[in-house]
């Protein structure tokens, strides 16, 4: 799955793709027959803006495909959130108030996608924004989300973790913090103890 840009209008084109290699899954079943067990596939995005892919399908939200991810031909039971990449155009938790919209995760928005509608508030980067679609709806039956202590983008995923749970989805949610570790540790030291520990519990939630 390449990471390619649309150059007429300057948008990446990560969440079309996610899109298509789910629809790639959901009608080949047939194809390879009933011995895939295709309600094991766990939907797996880093950085990831799930509650586009997983929700309801909504003609708001620009780049997704009116695909509804509750189709029984792709059961969809789980959803990974590895240190996901959140950002809005307030600050929450740690962040400065001071030069928020200097900072890495907001410059880098506004880079990937500066036509973007409604700026670093468009709902791939700030899923509880004015006319987001409503995370109850997200559709699969459990969520886990994954954060590191020393990780700028911390307090995002619990932020993320925090309006699921608000938000009266019918689903099992889950917040997985390693303190002392940085952004994607397990990446950049997979053989270390602490990642070992974050891939088994990965491991743990997709064979549950």
């Amino acid at each position: 799955m390449s990471h390619s840009f649309d150059c007429e209008t300057w948008r990446p084109f990560r969440h079309p793709n996610c899109d298509t290699c789910i629809h790639y899954f959901a009608y080949s079943r047939n194809a390879v027959g009933d011995t895939t067990d295709f309600a094991k596939i766990v939907a797996t995005f880093n950085p990831v803006h799930l509650s586009l892919h997983l929700s309801k399908s909504s003609p708001r939200v620009p780049l997704v495909s009116q695909f509804d991810l509750r189709d029984q031909r792709l059961p969809q039971l789980g959803a990974i959130l590895s240190h996901p990449y959140f950002c809005s155009s307030y600050p929450i938790g740690s962040e400065s108030a001071t030069g928020h919209e200097q900072s890495m995760p907001y410059v880098v928005w506004s880079f990937v996608y500066p036509s973007a509608p409604g700026g670093i508030d468009n709902p791939m980067v700030n899923p509880i924004a004015t006319g987001a679609p409503s995370l109850a709806g997200l559709g699969c039956s459990k969520i886990i989300v994954c954060v590191a202590g020393n990780d700028k983008m911390r307090d995002r995923g619990v932020w993320y973790y925090e309006a699921v749970k608000e938000s009266g989805w019918q689903g099992e949610l889950e917040l997985f913090e390693e303190n002392g570790e940085d952004h994607v540790y397990h990446i950049f030291h997979p053989q270390s103890e602490k990642a070992i520990k974050l891939i088994k519990r990965l491991a743990l939630f997709m064979h549950h």
